[in-house]
């Protein structure tokens, strides 16, 4: 099943990566924060921009409580 994140997504995960961590750091932010979002769209079925806020501290909490995340809130 192909990702429903596009080139403009990565586009702006590379950004918000750069912001978190730079450095050397960079790819292995990146690697963690397209996971995250891939994840979350897979759970919903859905684009992440597609999304309300409610939606995704729902999911986190459901990382949290079920899956055994843990510090996600």
């Amino acid at each position: 099943m192909q990702s429903e994140l596009t080139a403009g997504s990565d586009d702006q995960v590379r950004r918000c990566a750069l912001v978190l961590g730079g450095g050397g750091a960079y790819g292995m932010i990146q690697a963690a924060y397209i996971q995250a979002v891939r994840g979350l769209a897979k759970h919903y079925h859905r684009s992440p921009d597609e999304l309300s806020e409610a939606q995704v501290r729902s999911y986190l909490l459901h990382l949290r409580d079920e899956r055994g995340v843990g510090d996600v809130l």
